[in-house]
């Protein structure tokens, strides 16, 4: 026995000759009864349960039938709505899977006529349990779906509940584009030979069906619904078996119900998760936008920018690079890799593609050409402009392919503009506080900013040194060659200051022709090897010639406590000296 439900009914076969043996124990053959039943009887032939019923009228228009006469009983097998109802809720909760189904009714009936009416309502009581069951199992699966706004779970339970219903066919799922799904799907493409069903079903919008008995791929049997919302269609759901099934009317049409609820539920979803994204992206570049407008250290800026797009992207590599159009290259100005700071990248390949055309790209799966990204596959660029100038680019990369789509493209595209709004200002401040203290002739810090870090210094180090420059007969220079050359040759000075001294020291113009520098935490001696090197490099290396004249003054805490005017008087008075000797030379100034 085939079992479909609670309520097993028998096979035809099964069914005649339990009519037969019941009917047989009964005469004459055409036998009257006083009332009409619907009866289960169990194996034993004991009576289970009965339901009175009336038959329908076509039915007695024929309860004259003579045994010789073959009448197509399926054309009267129709009984009243409320008859079958009413079957269905009395015998629908036996429990067990051996029952037969009986017929006694009054008057005249042929047994095959009684058996072909028994026939009859037996389908008939079955369609209408499948009905009722597709209908329970339909809402079931339509509730469950659309209570969900997740996209993985919408598929998974389209799938599961359609192998439910249909266990012996198999299940492939369509997409028409990529779905955050852990669920397995497949791709269409233009060139798909065997599937071209599926591409039929999604191009054209309505179910599909082929059968073949002999198919080149083995699958007698295929069918595609496509999963259709209000705003498109996002796939097709394929069914396919390897022999011979029966798939009525009713079988497609819940099929196509299941398809077109499942294609609104999956827009739903996309929908949710898009303006979730949404959102998110929002959130997000209004927390970056707050944020970098917080500080005015560049460093900052550009360690958190980093930080925020490795995190955004959960991408394996991001750089922010600096342009030198005049040298055709990139330089690494911060990097997710520390190391790579100040590196040098050609302007090639995709790169220079950008910069020509001053517009971001995105690179799926691609080998790319410099060597600090040959190890990646996939690339995210998008330039620093300004006006019309490339100043840089921020580049986000991955040894994936595919790795970021063209939504993770415009959002980095909005990024980027308020990043690039960022350095700017971040950089123009540094330059405002570089003019602050900074004298605009030599580049050197001005008088200021070296009796601000020498009254640090006193009171922060344990020692320090300071040296008193002056470019000798600086009046004669000027005489000589005009002010111009003059301010060349404070320049030529201040460069071969700036390259004699290490980046911790403080190269300062004092003020006229007179420069200095202070060693904060360094020795006297190491204050003299300076001053020499100082002197010898200018008398040798400035055009025209000249030579300078410098005062050391040097302090220990342990020998006295000094201030910042005692040690600018101090080596004052040792330049003094220095000057009065005969020049081109230093003198140090005597400690008390």
């Amino acid at each position: 026995m085939e079992e479909s439900h609670p309520l097993s009914f028998s096979r035809k076969a099964v069914l005649i000759e339990a009519f037969n043996t019941i009917a047989a124990k009964m005469s004459p053959q055409r036998f009257l009864s006083t009332s009409g039943f619907i009866f289960l009887c169990d194996e034993a032939g004991q009576l289970v349960r009965h339901q009175e019923m009336s038959l329908s009228y076509e039915v007695q228009q024929n309860a004259e039938m003579s045994l010789d006469k073959r009448n197509p009983w399926y054309e009267v097998t129709q009984v009243d709505d409320n008859l079958v109802t009413s079957l269905i809720h009395y015998f629908g909760d036996v429990e067990g899977t051996s029952y037969y189904l009986g017929l006694k009714v009054v008057g005249r009936f042929s047994q095959e006529c009684l058996h072909e009416y028994l026939l009859g309502l037996m389908v008939a009581i079955e369609e209408r349990i499948e009905l009722t069951r597709s209908h329970e199992i339909l809402f079931e699966i339509t509730k469950k779906i659309h209570s969900s706004i997740d996209v993985d779970e919408v598929l998974h339970s389209i799938v599961s509940n359609i192998n439910g219903l249909f266990p012996s066919m198999q299940t492939d799922l369509w997409l028409s584009h990529d779905s955050s799904t852990t669920l397995s799907f497949r791709t269409f493409n233009f060139d798909m030979g065997t599937e071209e069903i599926s591409l039929r079903a999604f191009m054209e919008g309505n179910v599909m069906m082929v059968q073949n008995e002999q198919p080149s791929d083995g699958h007698v049997v295929r069918l595609a619904a496509p999963l259709r919302g209000k705003q498109g269609i996002y796939g097709v759901l394929e069914m396919y078996a390897d022999q011979q099934v029966q798939i009525t009317s009713k079988d497609i049409e819940l099929i196509t119900i299941l398809a077109d609820t499942a294609g609104n539920a999956f827009e739903n979803a996309q929908l949710y998760q898009q303006s979730q994204k949404l959102i998110q992206e929002l959130l997000l570049i209004n927390g970056m936008a707050k944020q970098l407008t917080k500080t005015l250290n560049l460093d900052e800026i550009l360690k958190y920018v980093l930080d925020k797009l490795l995190e955004t992207y959960e991408a394996e590599y991001c750089v922010i690079l600096h342009y030198l159009p005049k040298e055709e290259r990139f330089v690494v100005l911060a990097s997710s890799h520390p190391e790579h700071i100040g590196r040098s990248v050609k302007n090639v390949g995709e790169l220079a593609r950008m910069t020509q055309s001053r517009e971001g790209l995105i690179v799926s799966d691609a080998v790319l050409g410099e060597a600090l990204l040959s190890s990646y596959r996939s690339l995210m660029g998008v330039p620093l402009v300004s006006g019309l100038d490339v100043e840089g680019a921020i580049l986000v990369t991955d040894s994936r392919a595919s790795a970021f789509s063209f939504d993770d493209f415009k959002l980095l595209e909005i990024l980027t503009q308020h990043v690039n709004l960022a350095i700017k200002n971040a950089s123009l401040h540094k330059e405002v506080e570089r003019m602050v203290i900074t004298d605009n002739l030599t580049k050197l810090h001005n008088r200021k900013f070296l009796n601000d870090r020498v009254s640090i210094s006193v009171k922060q180090d344990k020692q320090g040194a300071l040296i008193l420059i002056d470019i000798d007969h600086f009046k004669k220079v000027n005489d000589t060659y005009g002010h111009q050359v003059g301010d060349e040759i404070l320049i030529q000075v201040a460069d071969i200051l700036m390259n004699s001294v290490r980046k911790s020291d403080i190269a300062a113009r004092w003020g006229g022709e007179e420069l200095a520098v202070y060693l904060p935490g360094q020795t006297l001696e190491t204050a003299l090897e300076v001053s020499e090197r100082v002197r010898s490099r200018i008398e040798q290396q400035t055009e025209p010639r000249v030579t300078v004249s410098l005062g050391v003054a040097a302090w220990r805490e342990d020998l006295q406590e000094e201030t910042v005017e005692s040690l600018f008087y101090s080596a004052d008075i040792a330049l003094y000296e220095a000057k009065r000797s005969g020049r081109n030379q230093f003198r140090v100034a005597v400690t008390s």
